[in-house]
């Protein structure tokens, strides 16, 4: 039985033609870690706050532990869905302490034992009585957790929770959260529009653009076979070459040379379709392959962010995005030579939408 279940959830806001969520369908089992992934404006902060009972939906329905929480005629109140929340700025109340603000508002009998039990659950003992000022970024999130599911909720949403936080401590507190999250078996949904954030923590990521999900999947599945242009342009680095189903409909014709197409591959013989590579699947040699030049490159410590211009077969050139070893020696108007690795390669038909069918 899924734990959270979204049915064509549609949400137009006052003053606007163009719907913020629209007919979105998805459903979420117990203690998954799902991520609402997208760009800022595309409809995700909406969907979490229609969860929350923040929003009211004008079609659709939101059942969450097998309780009908909205449709077009009920609606019940957040603070009677059993949702925990983490907003993006904690919100921590600055004159109570943090055990204060963990227990704010918990009416069981049981306060002190669960206060007590959270906090070790988020590794805060010792830091009862200190204020939110006295904390690291880090800290205030993990009590911010700690609020959230000492009432025991049916699912936490958590709204953009590392924007705050420095690259260093992002890193670590993504290990801590999912670990904690698991460790309790809570039921998860993140609003992020940073893709490493999402590929770290998730289970699932559902993308989603003007409203619409793009694509629900695991991180690798993502990453690794986007469904559209969108999907591989938002979630890391791609480069898209046109392609050519040769005779055989096993291949691809590229300037890159021919990749073989999937089995079961939705395509037709002479097709014009998309190839969209990653920077990693791009191999570069001294003599093999296809002609570019090097453009500019930078160095990152774990690799070399590098874009060449490709001489094409019909004579433009095309930019590509490479990311090679950190050892590798470039240097700016260097000719190199192209050629595509079997990894990470996906294939999409090119339609109006730029969207595969």
């Amino acid at each position: 039985m899924d734990h959270i279940e979204i049915t064509n959830l549609t949400k137009t806001y006052p003053g606007t033609d163009k719907p913020a969520v629209s007919h979105v369908s998805f459903q979420i089992k117990k203690g998954e870690i799902i991520t609402l992934l997208g760009p800022s404006g595309c409809g995700k902060t909406t969907l979490l706050r229609l969860i929350a009972g923040f929003e009211r939906a004008e079609k659709g329905s939101i059942i969450i532990g097998e309780k009908l929480m909205s449709d077009d005629t009920s609606f019940i109140p957040p603070e009677k869905r059993g949702v925990g929340m983490v907003f993006q700025d904690y919100a921590l109340f600055p004159h109570l302490t943090v055990i204060e603000n963990v227990g704010f508002g918990y009416k069981e009998e049981d306060k002190k034992d669960r206060v007590n039990e959270v906090l070790d659950l988020v590794n805060l003992r010792g830091y009862e009585k200190r204020f939110p000022h006295e904390l690291s970024g880090g800290q205030q999130q993990r009590v911010a957790l700690a609020r959230a599911l000492a009432r025991r909720p049916l699912v936490v949403l958590l709204d953009e929770p590392f924007s705050n936080l420095d690259a260093d401590l992002r890193d670590q507190m993504r290990v801590e959260i999912r670990n904690i999250i698991k460790n309790t078996n809570t039921t998860a949904v993140f609003v992020s529009h940073d893709q490493k954030d999402a590929l770290a923590i998730s289970d699932r990521i559902i993308v989603i653009n003007e409203g619409e999900i793009q694509q629900i999947g695991t991180p690798k599945e993502i990453y690794q076979e986007p469904v559209n242009h969108f999907v591989s342009n938002f979630v890391g680095r791609t480069n898209l070459l046109p392609g050519t189903v040769l005779s055989d409909n096993k291949s691809v014709s590229t300037c890159l040379g021919m990749i073989r197409l999937p089995e079961g591959h939705p395509f037709i013989k002479e097709e014009s379709i998309g190839v969209a590579v990653r920077p990693e699947s791009i191999h570069v040699s001294e003599k093999d392959g296809m002609p570019a030049t090097v453009k500019s490159f930078i160095f990152k410590g774990d690799s070399i962010d590098t874009v060449v211009a490709a001489k094409m077969p019909c004579g433009t050139e095309q930019e590509l995005i490479l990311s090679l070893h950190p050892d590798k020696e470039l240097q700016t108007g260097q000719q190199v030579y192209l050629t595509i690795l079997p990894k990470n390669i996906s294939f999409l038909k090119m339609t109006e939408n730029n969207q595969r069918t």
